[in-house]
């Protein structure tokens, strides 16, 4: 399954692993862990004020330009961008600040074996405080996803809706230490990556690179990036290896390639297909609303922007030599941020757009509506 971090940097890393060039951070630095309280996580999810009819402030014009362009209002911002539980750098920060602790740790420890390097360097990247951080906005994400899918009783069938929630709930999350928890893609520590995958063996699991726990502590990039991951255990695609496929996605896809959220020719599961990862975006739309609207009660409204530009700030073009957006299964930004993301009706609602959206917004459609 692919990355939902559509980013490659052979030439940077190449450059980067033989010299062991300038790096971005000093020695020993520690991320900047800002967070809501834990018990936001723990809590139900709590009811924005309804609007009065009393004239309304006017808007800032950071939340203006949101609304209207969300894509170019979310790539336009500066490293590091900053909401109020945490920040997003560059994807290629946190690989550099890990190639870098592992070219000290070699050289202080020359005897030491690749098996002890790599073993310690895991020990030194997935901190308990990051491990926790990680398996709580995973549980967290989990939880509402079948949440979700339990308020579909007129869209999925008892049978899909039992086979959709086996899936999520065999999805498990897997990180080092021990390193060899990432045996066959050891490199993985060391990348800014986090992806799905289904074993030969038919296990459902999550790999999180640790570039990508130093890069990212906003918890709303966190919440998006591992609710797409999840979704993808019950995408159309895996729903169809799986041998049942719920017939709501029929009218679900076709919305997709209506609103030009993917080509025709890339509906269908396959090589070139798009809708698995289409999809993904669109489950995580709705997750990542769900948590900004619980955790946001308090928020200014241009704190209410920041969460939103932050959610997917990593899936814009990121001009460092080396980085191209990888388009072969995902879509490009202007889609995934401005269209899947920006244009939900629920996040319009939260941040207060003056002119909503008036575009057909995909959704799945009653069993009724789908004979």
């Amino acid at each position: 399954m692919e990355k939902s971090k559509p980013w490659i940097i052979p030439v940077l890393l190449i450059v980067i692993s033989g010299l062991f060039g300038s790096y971005f951070y000093s020695q020993g630095s520690a991320p900047v862990v800002l967070q809501p309280p834990v018990e936001a996580f723990d809590s139900n999810p709590l009811v924005l004020e309804a609007a009065t009819e009393e004239p309304q402030p006017q808007l800032s014009e950071v939340v203006l330009a949101y609304c209207q362009n969300p894509y170019q209002t979310t790539c336009n911002q500066r490293w590091p961008s900053v909401d109020p539980s945490g920040q997003v750098r560059p994807d290629v920060s946190g690989e550099v600040r890990a190639l870098r602790m592992m070219r000290t740790m070699v050289q202080e420890n020359p005897n030491w074996t690749a098996d002890q390097v790599q073993e310690n360097l895991a020990i030194m990247i997935y901190t308990d405080q990051r491990r926790e951080r990680a398996l709580k906005v995973f549980n967290w994400a989990k939880a509402q996803i079948l949440q979700w899918v339990a308020e579909k009783s007129d869209v999925f069938n008892d049978i899909e809706r039992q086979a959709l929630v086996e899936r999520i709930q065999a999805v498990t999350l897997s990180m080092p230490p021990p390193a060899r928890e990432y045996a066959e893609a050891v490199d993985l520590i060391t990348k800014n990556a986090v992806y799905y995958e289904r074993t030969s063996a038919g296990e459902l699991r999550l790999r999180v690179g640790g570039a990508y726990l130093m890069s990212t502590t906003s918890w709303y990039n966190m919440v998006f990036t591992f609710a797409h991951e999840i979704a993808h255990a019950i995408d159309p695609c895996e729903m169809k290896s799986f041998g049942l496929v719920p017939r709501s996605y029929n009218s679900l896809i076709q919305c997709f390639v209506d609103t030009d959220w993917i080509e025709e020719e890339r509906r269908n599961c396959g090589s070139l297909e798009q809708v698995s990862e289409v999809f993904a975006d669109w489950v995580a739309s709705e997750i990542f609303s769900r948590a900004l609207s619980q955790w946001s009660v308090d928020y200014t409204p241009e704190e209410k922007i920041s969460a939103a530009i932050n959610s997917t700030r990593d899936l814009c073009e990121q001009s460092v030599e080396g980085h191209t957006l990888n388009l072969s299964y995902h879509q490009g930004p202007k889609t995934r941020i401005g269209k899947i993301l920006g244009q939900r009706p629920e996040l319009q609602t939260i941040l207060s757009c003056p002119n909503k959206t008036t575009n057909h917004y995909c959704a799945l459609t009653s069993m009724e509506s789908s004979q």
